[in-house]
């Protein structure tokens, strides 16, 4: 809103994760991966100016590598 935040250091919350992948080799050089992440964060009491903030946050990706082994 037009007011700058004090510059320090806080902790907010927490964040946790997940992943996994499939992958499959072809001519033991070329492969191609799948993979799936997920992420939640949870982010409480932040001090901004003159009050506080709470946040929540989501994140889903997939993910299609192609590739060589050298």
């Amino acid at each position: 809103m037009g007011q700058n935040n004090k510059p320090h250091f806080q902790f907010g919350g927490f964040d946790t994760g997940v992943e996994a992948a499939l992958n499959v080799t072809f001519y033991k050089r070329i492969y191609i991966e799948y993979s799936n992440k997920a992420v939640y964060a949870l982010y409480r009491n932040l001090r901004i100016y003159e009050g506080k903030a709470s946040q929540n946050l989501t994140c889903y990706e997939m993910i299609m590598s192609l590739g060589v082994r050298f």
